[in-house]
């Protein structure tokens, strides 16, 4: 959709019907099919951001890390267990996780280059079947809502995951948000990049940058 562009005016009509739904609970639009069909119907636009990973982009939120690990292993379990594919995927990700060695530059200044246990890039507020995990995110306020977690044991894994299920993780000393225009994560080695749910192999250097009021959606 905005492949070659960094805008698109034709609206865009959402219908809820995946597993997760997660940028539909951040563009707060109508829960069925029917309500969405009578908001295109109704002709009401709304201007919202997207993200422009490298040559792609995304609308809800690109990451990197456990989390990734974690959408990976759901995908087989999607159709047995559903949303709860993402639980049991999780134990089962943290119990093999081994943190990431990353160089993150943030509007173009070095933040840090260190090991990392997930790096979420954030336009809407929710991914893995309706874990919050950047509560501040808003899709049109034309900025990215980077959240870092450090490095974390197997161990304070297990703990973080219940925390972002009961909206209690931000204030963990090992996470931080900042809202930013633009950034450049380098991975030491080749990794799995998950945009809005879809899987990608990387093995350089990632960019990401806020495209403000990119896409018209139906309200």
């Amino acid at each position: 959709m905005l492949a070659s562009q960094d805008r698109c005016d034709t609206p865009l009509c959402v219908i809820p019907c995946g597993s997760g739904n997660d940028w539909q609970r951040s563009v707060n639009i109508g829960k069925t099919p029917e309500a969405c069909l009578q908001a295109l119907i109704n002709g009401k636009t709304r201007a919202i951001d997207a993200i422009r990973t490298n040559d792609s982009a995304n609308i809800n939120i690109a990451n990197i890390g456990l989390d990734v690990e974690i959408v990976k292993r759901a995908q087989p379990l999607k159709k047995i267990f559903g949303t709860k594919s993402y639980t049991i995927s999780a134990f089962i990700s943290i119990v093999l996780h081994k943190n990431k060695p990353m160089t993150i530059h943030i509007d173009d200044e070095e933040y840090a280059n260190s090991n990392y246990t997930l790096i979420a890039i954030c336009n809407g507020q929710y991914y893995g079947g309706g874990m919050r995990i950047a509560p501040s995110a808003v899709i049109d306020d034309g900025k990215i809502t980077l959240c870092v977690v450090s490095a974390l044991s197997r161990l304070q894994c297990l703990r973080l995951f219940p925390l972002v299920l009961m909206e209690r993780h931000t204030k963990l000393k090992a996470i931080k948000y900042i809202d930013c225009q633009k950034v450049t994560i380098t991975p030491q080695n080749q990794q799995s990049l998950s945009l809005d749910g879809n899987i990608y192999e990387s093995a350089g250097m990632l960019n990401f940058k806020i495209l403000p009021a990119a896409i018209q959606i139906s309200e």
